[in-house]
C-alpha cells in the first residue's frame, strides 16, 4: 500500500474512532468492512485508482450506511428504532424524484451553450405532464433512457466545441478526446460506455505515446540538423580563414546529425515516415502557439521544411565526402528568423486573424466557461506549456546564425 492509500485508508478508519460502539452486531458489520476496505486498498496502486474504484462502489454504500447507523445510534437511537424508521420511510413523489435534477439543469441552461443537454432534461421534466405515478414515471423514464441521455449529451455538449477548437493534427490530445466522443456517441447505456472507455484506455495511451515518441525523433533530428547548419554558415563565413578545425567541427556536427537519423531504425521508422507524417512538419518550424488552445501556432519559414528534408536526404544519408558536401549547391535556402521588429509585426497581424476565426468558435464564445470544462478533459493549459517548454529548449537557442 503506497502513502498516498495509506493516508487515505487511515482517514476512512479514524472516522470510526470517533465513536463509541456498543451494539455487537453493529461492532461485527463494522469489523468485516474494515477488513474488505483493507483487502480493497492493498490492491489499489493510486489515488487516481481508488477514486474511480472506490466510489458507488457496493463497499462505500456499506460504509455510508455503517456512518448512518453509527451516528443515529449516537444521538440516543436503538437499532430496532433504526429498523423503524426504514419501515416507515416513504417513497418520493415522481415530482420529488423528477425536482433532484433541477441543479444540474440550472447548471448547464446557464452556461447557454449546452443546447442538446439542455432538451433532455426538459424532456425528464415533461414526463410530469404524462403520469403522476411515481413508478410509471420512472418507467418512462429508464424505457426512454432520459438519464443516461443526460450523461451523454452533457459530455458531448462539452466536448465537441473544445475538440473544434484543436489542433486536429496533435494527435496527443486531439485523438483521445475524439475516441471517447465516439464511444459517448454510439453507446446505448452507462456500462455498454463504462466497457469501451476502459478499452479506449490502452488505445488512447498508445495513441500518445506513439506521437510523442515520433516528436521527440523529429526534433532530435532538427536540433542537430540546426547545429550542423550553423557549423556549415560559419564555415562559409569564414572562408578566407578556413582551417583544419573548422572543417573537423562540421564532421563532429555531421555525424552526430547521421546517428540521431540512423536511431530511427531502433523504432522501426525512417526519414520518409517522419516527413510524410504532416502531425510532424509543424515541429521542424514551431516557435509558438497563437490561440489558447494551440490549434494556431506561430512558425518560421514553412521553406525550411523542405531544406531540412534536402540536408538528410542529400548530405546525411548518402555516404559522400566532406568535400562534395561543401561543394555541393542547395536546391532549397534555410531562411533564419525575421528580425524581432518584423516578428512582433507578423505576430500581431497573424494574431489578428486568428481571433477573428476563433470568435465564431463555440469554444471561444463561451471562454470562460469552455476553458475550465476542457482542463477538466484533456488540460489544455498544461498542453500549452508543454509545446513552449519545447520551443525554448530545442528551439530558441539554435536560431542564432
Amino acid at each position: 500500500m503506497n502513502k498516498d492509500i495509506q493516508n487515505i485508508y487511515k482517514s476512512f478508519i479514524s472516522v470510526f474512532n470517533t465513536y463509541e460502539i456498543s451494539d455487537e452486531s453493529l461492532k461485527k458489520e463494522l469489523k468485516k468492512w474494515k477488513k474488505d476496505f483493507k483487502d480493497f486498498s492493498e490492491n489499489i496502486n493510486d489515488s487516481v485508482d481508488f477514486n474511480n474504484e472506490y466510489w458507488g462502489s457496493e463497499l462505500d454504500e456499506r460504509h455510508s450506511n455503517l456512518l448512518n447507523k453509527i451516528a443515529t445510534i449516537s444521538l440516543g437511537y436503538s437499532m430496532e428504532d433504526i429498523s423503524k424508521i426504514n419501515e416507515e420511510a416513504t417513497l418520493p413523489t415522481l415530482e420529488e424524484f423528477v425536482e433532484q435534477y433541477r441543479a444540474g439543469y440550472n447548471k448547464i441552461k446557464k452556461a447557454a451553450y449546452r443546447k442538446n443537454g439542455e432538451l433532455v432534461y426538459e424532456q425528464l421534466f415533461h414526463v410530469l405532464k404524462r403520469t403522476n405515478d411515481v413508478f410509471e414515471g420512472q418507467i418512462i423514464i429508464e424505457k426512454e433512457k432520459l438519464r443516461w441521455k443526460i450523461v451523454k449529451e452533457d459530455f458531448l455538449d462539452v466536448s465537441k466545441p473544445i475538440l473544434e477548437a484543436m489542433d486536429p493534427l496533435f494527435h496527443s490530445t486531439y485523438t483521445p478526446l475524439s475516441m471517447d466522443m465516439n464511444v459517448y456517441e454510439n453507446v446505448e447505456s452507462e456500462e455498454e460506455l463504462n466497457y469501451y472507455l476502459e478499452i479506449n484506455k490502452v488505445k488512447k495511451i498508445k495513441s500518445s505515446q506513439d506521437h510523442f515518441i515520433k516528436i521527440g525523433l523529429i526534433l532530435l533530428i532538427q536540433h542537430y540538423t540546426l547545429k550542423y547548419l550553423r557549423e556549415k554558415e560559419n564555415l562559409y563565413r569564414n572562408l578566407n580563414k578556413i582551417s583544419k578545425n573548422t572543417i573537423k567541427k562540421l564532421i563532429i556536427e555531421r555525424n552526430a546529425l547521421k546517428r540521431a537519423v540512423n536511431s530511427l531504425q531502433d523504432f522501426n521508422l525512417t526519414i520518409n515516415d517522419l516527413f510524410n507524417d504532416e502531425s510532424l512538419k509543424i515541429w521542424l518550424i514551431f516557435k509558438q502557439t497563437i490561440d489558447l488552445s494551440g490549434k494556431f501556432k506561430f512558425v518560421n519559414n514553412p521553406k525550411n521544411y523542405l531544406s531540412i528534408y534536402e540536408i538528410l536526404t542529400k548530405e546525411i544519408i548518402p555516404d559522400i565526402p566532406i568535400y562534395e558536401v561543401l561543394l555541393r549547391t542547395p536546391e532549397n535556402i534555410f531562411y533564419p528568423p525575421l528580425n524581432y521588429l518584423k516578428e512582433e509585426k507578423y505576430f500581431y497581424n497573424a494574431k489578428k486573424k486568428v481571433n477573428k476565426i476563433n470568435s465564431k468558435l463555440t469554444y471561444y464564445k463561451y471562454n470562460v466557461n469552455l476553458h475550465f470544462e476542457s482542463e477538466n478533459h484533456i488540460n489544455l493549459g498544461n498542453l500549452i506549456n508543454y509545446m513552449n517548454f519545447l520551443r525554448i529548449n530545442y528551439f530558441k537557442n539554435y536560431y542564432d546564425f
